[in-house]
């Protein structure tokens, strides 16, 4: 599973055209809103969504979206993104590391 995750985080970042932390949803609306000039991402001046379902609409156009809902899918438990997966449907939660 590590390997595949690490080769994803290889595509993302190749897609990307940089390398950066695809843990971090600021940093990945960063370069949806920037770099690909997607204003769905947009919830202010300096503030970028990352949801599913957000991500889930750009698929068709870009290729980006698809493979990081596949790193959030296939992400273990005690990464950023862990999958919970409930009765087949996949819901995906932040861990908070400060609580």
């Amino acid at each position: 599973m590590g390997e595949q995750i690490a080769v994803l985080e290889k595509k993302i970042c190749t897609e990307a055209g940089c390398v950066f932390n695809i843990n971090s949803p600021v940093l990945l609306g960063e370069i949806l809103a920037n770099k690909f000039q997607i204003a769905t991402v947009r919830k202010g001046k300096d503030k970028y969504t990352t949801e599913a379902s957000i991500l889930e609409s750009l698929v068709p156009q870009y290729p980006i979206a698809k493979l990081v809902l596949e790193g959030r899918a296939s992400g273990p438990p005690g990464s950023a993104w862990g999958a919970v997966r409930l009765a087949g449907v996949a819901a995906f939660v932040m861990t908070a590391w400060d609580l």
